[in-house]
């Protein structure tokens, strides 16, 4: 006797075996998906606090002029670290010769004005990733180019720290912050460097960075803040200016040959004379029961966390208006109101403080 009900039960198996194996079939044969790319995060080298420095026990040279830039993916460091750092060669200058057997160390800026350095990749595990405060110590293969000259380079115990906008560390800087410390070796007959007598012990190179993944623009600022223009550290600091040598600033000959003026860029010198209100870190020149009169305004706090000694364009040299003090506020930032003078500054006795004067009208805590 028939059965329709098994019949039509036999069918149904049937048709669903069939339909289960084509499926089979294309998920076996499509391509799979591509991982979604990680997202990079990229930072800049700020202009403060930046040093490649050359040399031992033998010699010593060393440029803050770096240009660069470092790419990761904070949770994928093992396969996303780049890094590229441009070097002003011709600002390279010898800091101190330790040892007076080294009569001579020559390389040609003018044919080779840079040197490069880059990172192409980091020796890390898969599951470290950027913890704010937390230093990463990893080795990493590099390429330095040098003198016409490019070899690959092992950097050892690269370390780098991660700090969040948010962190106490880096008030000073509108963005996140990576530091890195490291160094290498090279061979000077490698790179064709001259030194006599001749090298033959490797030369040490070693570098101190700070990259910010936010850097505010050098446009004119327009804000205002009760009749006083906002202008921006970065704004008064994103350019570069020859540092003068701090043990001859009491010198008047040396001071008179000094010549910044030139160097300031226009859009800067707009707004000398102008009502400005400022946001930064003070520094006293001198303190009479907790009150000043006058002091430094600074872009960082790095001198004291770091030691990295500011920038002759990233420090204000302020005196009240009132000729009347005010209380001193340490390690929290301040905004000062009062008339901005941009150029050479100098004392009474001569002595230069920078490139920016403050006519203090008023001091608050800045939000």
């Amino acid at each position: 006797m028939f059965n329709r009900f098994s019949f039509y039960a036999s069918r149904f198996a049937f048709y669903a075996t069939v339909f289960v194996l084509i499926l089979s079939i294309f998920a076996v044969s499509a391509p799979a998906q591509n991982a979604p790319p990680e997202e990079l995060k990229t930072f800049t080298l700020d202009k403060e606090g930046n040093v490649f420095m050359f040399g031992g026990s033998r010699f010593r040279a060393a440029t803050e002029r770096i240009n660069g830039s470092i790419a990761l993916a904070p949770d994928a460091l093992h396969k996303t670290f780049k890094a590229m750092f441009q070097l002003d060669m011709k600002r390279l200058k010898i800091e101190t010769v330790i040892d007076n057997g080294i009569q001579k160390v020559v390389w040609n800026a003018d044919v080779y004005p840079q040197a490069i350095l880059r990172i192409e990749s980091l020796n890390v595990a898969e599951d470290v990733r950027l913890v704010d405060a937390l230093p990463i110590i990893a080795d990493a293969e590099a390429t330095f180019e040098f003198h016409g000259v490019k070899k690959p380079v092992k950097l050892k115990e690269l370390r780098f720290t991660y700090f969040s906008r948010n962190s106490r560390f880096v008030q000073w800087l509108p963005g996140d912050v990576l530091r890195l410390v490291g160094g290498f070796e090279i061979q000077s007959a490698d790179y064709n460097v001259e030194t006599k007598p001749k090298l033959t012990t490797p030369i040490p190179l070693n570098f101190s960075l700070f990259a910010v993944d936010a850097a505010e623009g050098v446009a004119l600022p327009t804000e205002l803040i009760n009749g006083y223009l906002r202008v921006p550290f970065n704004f008064l600091g994103d350019y570069w200016l020859d540092e003068p040598d701090w043990r001859r600033l009491a010198d008047s000959e040396y001071i008179a040959s000094l010549s910044y003026e030139a160097e300031i860029p226009d859009e800067v010198k707009q707004i000398d004379g102008k009502k400005v209100a400022i946001t930064g870190f003070m520094l006293p020149i001198d303190v009479d029961k907790g009150k000043v009169q006058r002091f430094l305004l600074l872009k960082s706090t790095m001198s004291c966390c770091f030691g990295v000694a500011p920038r002759i364009n990233e420090v204000i040299y302020v005196e009240s208006s009132k000729k009347q003090k005010i209380q001193t506020v340490m390690d929290m930032p301040i905004t000062v109101f009062g008339k901005l003078s941009v150029g050479q500054q100098f004392r009474e006795d001569l002595m230069l403080m920078g490139v920016y004067q403050l006519e203090l009208d008023e001091v608050k805590r800045a939000r």
